[in-house]
């Protein structure tokens, strides 16, 4: 979450970044501001809020009544407070990530709850037993059941028990959805302003050579 000072008032938004790289914020089209407070709350129905005085909602997920319950910051990492879950019928086309070879998905899980950066991993139980950390969930896709590959995610732990799990599983197919759309816009946005520029430049230099 950011809160920046603007003109005696506050430009309150939410961040999302990979790696390093900004990719995403809430108030990019339309910006946020507040004067007192900024909070950022999940409701009883599963929508994620970015509020400010009296109640004022700047920014919403629009995901209640999907099963989202809880959610939890990175410092839960190295505390024993977080746990990993599968998503059955899930799974992920990115393979570019760190991967360990020749190990069982009990230590897959166990490498990715040791590193912090971890978010989630993919496993699959072919010959090489592949496992690949994820510093970021993306690329995320519904697959059929019964695949060679296992998607886990971290989470806190005790927040999904049993049926709860395709709530969690609707919440990363949508933030994934969204994530992805994002840096495919930005990635399709860049090639335009470089054709765009590049163009503009031509014709500069065009006219130039012309008077």
């Amino acid at each position: 979450m950011s809160v920046e000072p603007i003109d005696g008032k506050y430009s309150c938004s939410l961040e999302v970044f990979l790696g390093d790289v900004k990719v995403w914020n809430s108030g990019h089209y339309s910006p946020f501001f507040t004067s007192e407070r900024c909070v950022l709350e999940l409701t009883k129905q599963g929508d994620l809020q970015l509020k400010g005085e009296k109640e004022r909602v700047g920014w919403r997920t629009g995901t209640s009544g999907q099963g989202v319950e809880r959610w939890f910051f990175r410092w839960f990492c190295g505390r024993g407070e977080v746990e990993m879950r599968e998503l059955y019928g899930v799974s992920s086309v990115l393979r570019a990530a760190p991967t360990k070879l020749n190990i069982s998905k009990v230590a897959c899980a166990k490498f990715c709850l040791q590193n912090c950066k971890c978010v989630a991993a993919l496993y699959s139980s072919e010959e090489l037993r592949e496992c690949h950390l994820y510093g970021v969930v993306m690329g995320v896709k519904q697959v059929e059941r019964g695949t060679r590959w296992s998607y886990m995610v971290k989470v806190q732990k005790g927040s999904y028990v049993g049926h709860e799990n395709s709530g969690l599983k609707k919440w990363v197919l949508a933030m994934v959805g969204l994530i992805d759309s994002l840096v495919i816009l930005l990635v399709f946005g860049g090639f335009a302003y470089y054709l765009i520029r590049k163009r503009r430049k031509n014709t500069a230099t065009t006219a130039d050579n012309t008077t």
